[in-house]
Formats: C-alpha cells, sequence, structure tokens
C-alpha cells in the first residue's frame, strides 16, 4: 500500500476510498496526497466563505469521476461540470475563487482574472506560480497543505489587482 494512506485514524473504509479515488489521479500526485483531508477542507472553506462549490472537470472520464467520488464524501452538495473546450474559460470567469491543481485550470483563471489558489503538482505549475508571483495563493499539493486551504483562499481574494497585472504581463 501507500505509505501516505497508512496513518494512524483512517479507517478501512476511508483507506478503500482513497484507494480508489488515488487511481485517477496522476502517479506523482497520487504519491503525495492524502485524499481524506480534501473533502473536510473544502466543505469547512465552503461554510466559512458561504459559496457554493463546483468542480470543473476538465479531462472527461477520469477528472468527473474522480470529482464525482469526492463530492460523495462531502457534507456540502458541490456541483460538478464537464464544460466543452469553448466553454471553460467562461465557466472559470463564472467563479468568485478557483483552487487550481492543474496548469490549465489555473491559466484558466489568470486568463478571467479570479481569486486563485495554486496547488500544483508538476513542474509546468510550479513554473506559472513563479511567473504569477504575488498574484495567487501558493500551497504545496500534499495533505497537510489542505489544512491551510481556507488560509490561502483568504489571501488569494484579497490579491484582484496583482491578479489583473499578472494577466497583463503573461
Amino acid at each position: 500500500g501507500n505509505a501516505s494512506f497508512e496513518r494512524e485514524g483512517i479507517g478501512a473504509l476511508e483507506r478503500a476510498f482513497a484507494h480508489r479515488l488515488a487511481r485517477f489521479l496522476p502517479p506523482v500526485l497520487r504519491q503525495r496526497l492524502d485524499l481524506t483531508d480534501v473533502e473536510p477542507a473544502i466543505d469547512d472553506l465552503a461554510r466559512h466563505l458561504d459559496m457554493r462549490v463546483r468542480f470543473v472537470a476538465f479531462e472527461r472520464g477520469r477528472d468527473d469521476v474522480l470529482a464525482e467520488q469526492i463530492r460523495g464524501q462531502m457534507k456540502t452538495a458541490p456541483d460538478v461540470v464537464v464544460p466543452a473546450l469553448d466553454e471553460v474559460v467562461d465557466v472559470i470567469a463564472d467563479s468568485a475563487l478557483v483552487i487550481a491543481m492543474r496548469y490549465h485550470a489555473a491559466i484558466c483563471a489568470v486568463l478571467a482574472a479570479r481569486p486563485l489558489v495554486c496547488m500544483p503538482y508538476e513542474v509546468k505549475g510550479w513554473s506559472l506560480v513563479d511567473d504569477l508571483g504575488d498574484a495567487c495563493a501558493k500551497l504545496e499539493s500534499s495533505g497537510e497543505a489542505w489544512l491551510r486551504l481556507r488560509e490561502a483562499a483568504a489571501g488569494a481574494l484579497t490579491r484582484t489587482p496583482a491578479m489583473l497585472s499578472a494577466r497583463q504581463r503573461l
């Protein structure tokens, strides 16, 4: 088994759920992400900001399946949308806050000048974070980083001027 799923306090059902979800993730993220922290962190943020959660699936058959499984474990009732390619930026632009793990989700947030918490798991994502500078909040894509999501989101919501400047630079 994966060591990240073997910590104390994770019951057999939670562990089985985490392993089921992990098979949909890229290998580099699968090794680092403790999925048991995702649902409570997003639920907490939704309640704290009094915002509805919407998972935007960029890859049909993978992202939407993962989002539906996460949704099933949440206390809030998030939406799951799979936009057509020509609708993606509009869907992201309709968001009050974007939490992006995927590079293209972060790019769409920049194009739409939306507050952004970037949690990249690949080098190209970290390269974008470096290019954005103070325009976005940054978190590692690890289990413990999800515990700091509320703080990161609060910071991202104050950075609209920096995001507008970053959009012009990029």
